[in-house]
C-alpha cells in the first residue's frame, strides 16, 4: 500500500515539475518574441516616412550644361536616376538674386555651388564667377522640371539701353520699325512709343541721330523680376520735316539723366517706364 502511494507521489511531482518547465519555456519564448518585436519597431522605417536630401550630394557631375539665366527665366526638364546626377552652370555677378523652383521637391534634391566650390543657400550671389546647380533624385528615377532665374545684371540693363538707343534710328525714321520696338519694350511702353512712330510716318517726318552715348551709370537696383537703372546719356538728334527742313524745337544736342525701369516679360528683360529726371 505504501509503495503504491509513493508511486502516486512521484508521478504527481514529475507532473508539477514538467508543467513548471513548460510554463518557464513558454515564458522565455514570449519574452524573446517581445524583445525581437521591440527591436524591429526601433529600426523599421514606417511607410509614411519621406526621404530627405542630404546636406551635400553623394554623387558627382561629369558634364553640367551651360545655361544663361541673366535677367531671364530658363526652364529645364528631363529624367534623372538615383545613380546619375545632373547639373547646370551659369555665370553670376555679386549682388544678383537667384531663384529656382522644381515640380516635385519630395523627389528632387537641388544644391547650388559658388565659384569657390561652397554650397550656397541664400538668394543674393556673394561673388562673381561660375555657379553650378546640382540635381539628384531621391527615387530610383524621376521626371523633373526646374525653372531658374537670375535678376538682371547691371551690364544686361546697360546693353538693353544701348539696343534701345540704336533702335531709334530705325523706329523714328524709315522703315519706322515697330518690330524692333516690340523686342525692347513692354506693352505699356510699346503703346506709348508706337504713337510717336505713327505720327512721324503719317507726316513723312523723321529723326537723324549722330552722337548716342551712355556717359555713366549713376545707380542700379534689381530683384528677380524687375530692374531700375539711372544713367547719364548724351544724344545729338535732329527732326526733319517732310520737305527736308529742320524742326529746331525738336532737335538738340544735350546730356540728360534718365531712369529706365525694366521688367522680365516672357523671360526677356524689357523697358516699361523710362523717365527723364534732369
Amino acid at each position: 500500500m505504501l509503495k503504491e502511494t509513493e508511486k502516486i507521489y512521484l508521478s504527481l511531482r514529475e507532473f508539477i515539475v514538467g508543467s513548471f518547465l513548460v510554463v518557464l519555456f513558454l515564458g522565455l519564448c514570449s519574452c524573446q518574441s517581445l524583445s525581437n518585436i521591440s527591436q524591429i519597431n526601433n529600426t523599421t522605417v514606417t511607410p509614411n516616412s519621406k526621404k530627405k536630401c542630404p546636406n551635400i550630394p553623394s554623387g558627382s557631375l561629369t558634364n553640367p550644361e551651360a545655361i544663361n539665366i541673366d535677367g531671364q527665366t530658363v526652364q529645364k526638364t528631363g529624367r534623372i536616376s538615383s545613380d546619375n546626377d545632373m547639373g547646370f552652370l551659369f555665370q553670376g555677378k555679386q549682388g544678383q538674386k537667384l531663384s529656382y523652383s522644381s515640380n516635385d521637391n519630395d523627389k528632387l534634391c537641388v544644391w547650388v555651388y559658388t565659384p569657390d566650390n561652397k554650397i550656397f543657400s541664400g538668394v543674393e550671389l556673394p561673388v562673381n564667377g561660375t555657379y553650378i546647380v546640382h540635381l539628384a533624385s531621391l527615387e530610383k528615377a524621376t521626371t523633373f522640371k526646374i525653372e531658374m532665374q537670375l535678376s538682371a545684371s547691371q551690364q544686361k540693363a546697360v546693353n538693353l539701353i544701348k539696343k534701345y538707343l540704336e533702335a531709334k534710328k530705325e523706329m523714328f525714321a524709315p522703315p519706322y520699325n515697330r518690330q524692333i520696338l516690340a523686342e525692347i519694350a513692354t506693352n505699356e511702353f510699346y503703346n506709348k512709343t508706337v504713337g510717336a512712330i505713327d505720327w512721324l510716318e503719317r507726316n513723312s517726318a523723321y529723326y537723324r541721330y549722330n552722337t548716342q552715348k551712355i556717359e555713366s551709370v549713376e545707380e542700379f537696383v534689381s530683384d528677380a523680376n524687375t530692374a531700375t537703372i539711372k544713367v547719364k546719356i548724351t544724344e545729338d538728334y535732329t527732326l526733319y520735316n517732310s520737305d527736308g527742313s529742320i524742326d529746331n524745337s525738336s532737335s538738340n544736342f544735350k546730356t540728360l539723366t534718365v531712369i529706365y525701369n525694366m521688367r522680365l516679360t516672357n523671360g526677356h528683360l524689357k523697358i516699361y517706364a523710362p523717365k527723364i529726371v534732369e
